[in-house]
């Protein structure tokens, strides 16, 4: 037990709490990309009717794994463009603090197009920018050139700047995509 507790971050959680806040689950299918340990998806499985993180790091899935199993599943999974080709679509898609990490190991292109093609995945997308206005960030953008990536290169007409996630690690707005469709209308699968 001792073991389990140390693998929860209060930030995380915290984290967790902001986008529940931010965004009705209850009932819902969510998609975790970059899980970790499965803090966020765990919390989320509170209310969603079903969890599935993804993370490319096999040691930390083997830990989510461990510690739920209910209605929440863990898949070891690269986030790439063919990935994103095999996913089921699903009502919210989390993705938070992984888009810097993309642009810096694919370049800004690749992300791009992995952020548009996970807009058609989902109803809702829940996006943490992950960017530092002090330029030490992989990528330094303002929160609103954030706004403005999001708007330009999503197929959401409604997106919402959440503010501050209030962390206490690097500053990083949340941000909420809404598509006005919804799966009975085949706009996502």
């Amino acid at each position: 037990r001792k073991w389990c507790n140390k693998m929860q971050n209060p930030r995380t959680e915290r984290r967790a709490e902001r986008i529940m806040g931010l965004v009705d689950m209850t009932g819902k299918t969510v998609l975790d990309l970059g899980c970790s340990v499965g803090t966020m998806s765990g919390i989320f499985g509170r209310k969603a009717n079903s969890v599935i993180g993804y993370d490319y790091d096999g040691y930390s899935i083997d830990i989510a794994n461990s510690l739920y199993n209910t209605n929440i599943f863990f898949v070891k999974q690269d986030l790439t463009l063919e990935f994103l080709d095999t996913i089921p679509g699903a009502d919210i898609i989390v993705w938070t603090s992984q888009f810097m990490w993309m642009v810096k190991d694919n370049g800004l292109p690749y992300a791009l197009d992995f952020l548009w093609k996970l807009s058609t995945k989902c109803q809702t997308l829940v996006f943490e920018s992950a960017g530092r206005d002090d330029g030490s960030a992989p990528l330094p953008l303002s929160q609103n050139d954030f706004f403005a990536l999001l708007c330009q290169n999503t197929s959401f007409q409604d997106i919402t700047d959440q503010g501050p996630s209030n962390d206490g690690w690097a500053p990083r707005n949340i941000f909420v995509g809404k598509s006005p469709f919804s799966k009975s209308h085949g706009h996502w699968s």
